[in-house]
């Protein structure tokens, strides 16, 4: 398995990353990415990759972020980009629930970072809260690019839309949660090549473990309701979505 999305240098929520990424290791997952949402936890997550053989890392800015995002950061995010164990950039998009940044501020910092990845040909990792109509009316306008949608939350048709723009969708805990049954049949429909799986740790814990901080060991429980939902064993779930890791991160099969 392949936790393709997490926030593991969050020091609150796991004080110890050994722990952290040895219940990783011995729960199957054989490599996890730690995702960066500003230049701080950027760096963080790359420190990480470097001291860990399991843990790869992408760097950029979150759009909550956006208000404290300036062009001069661009220069910092493409010398990480270079690095052996940095696979891609992100998370970057949209995030319309909450008012840390204001709309113009998010796509100036989105607008960017697309064009540094674009240039750099690297995979990106969007994210996007409650505003999938702009930026799938964005992405229209824009080239196509690699890219995970990262929690898929949008409807049929809007997966319909980033499938046809080449983007993957990333599922996480939500994917066991009892009233998630669009997102459910969104996922069976899918094509199997484009689906990836994601704990968001410590963030959206599986069914199971509502309440409690998430972790990359529970990717399993993700993996098993992906395998139900698709009606395969959880080998050929494991097998295809590690395969689609690889794809969109081909970075990650260099160690």
């Amino acid at each position: 398995m392949i936790d393709t999305h997490c926030h593991i240098y969050d020091a609150k929520a796991f004080p110890n990353p050994d722990h952290t990424i040895q219940d990783a290791i011995e729960a199957g997952v054989k490599k996890l990415i730690a995702i960066g949402i500003d230049s701080d936890s950027s760096a963080l997550a790359v420190s990480l990759a470097e001291k860990y053989e399991a843990v790869f890392a992408t760097v950029g800015w979150h759009p909550t972020h956006a208000r404290d995002f300036r062009s001069t950061k661009i220069g910092a995010l493409r010398d990480w980009l270079q690095h052996s164990k940095v696979v891609g950039l992100g998370e970057i998009g949209f995030d319309f629930h909450w008012d840390f940044s204001t709309p113009a501020e998010q796509e100036v910092c989105f607008r960017e970072q697309f064009e540094l990845a674009l240039e750099l040909g690297s995979p990106m990792v969007y994210h996007c809260r409650e505003a999938m109509p702009h930026m799938l009316s964005l992405l229209d306008k824009l080239p196509r690019a690699k890219a995970v949608f990262h929690c898929f939350s949008g409807n049929a048709e809007e997966a319909q839309r980033v499938l046809n723009l080449g983007g993957y969708l990333g599922v996480d805990g939500p994917l066991t949660y009892p009233k998630a049954v669009e997102l459910r049949e969104i996922i069976q429909g899918a094509p199997r090549d484009r689906v990836l799986i994601e704990t968001d740790a410590p963030y959206l814990p599986p069914q199971k473990f509502r309440g409690k901080p998430n972790s990359p060991a529970l990717v399993s429980h993700v993996l098993a309701k992906l395998a139900e939902i698709w009606e395969v064993t959880l080998a050929e779930a494991d097998r295809i979505t590690t395969a689609n890791a690889y794809a969109l991160f081909p970075k990650l099969s260099t160690k």
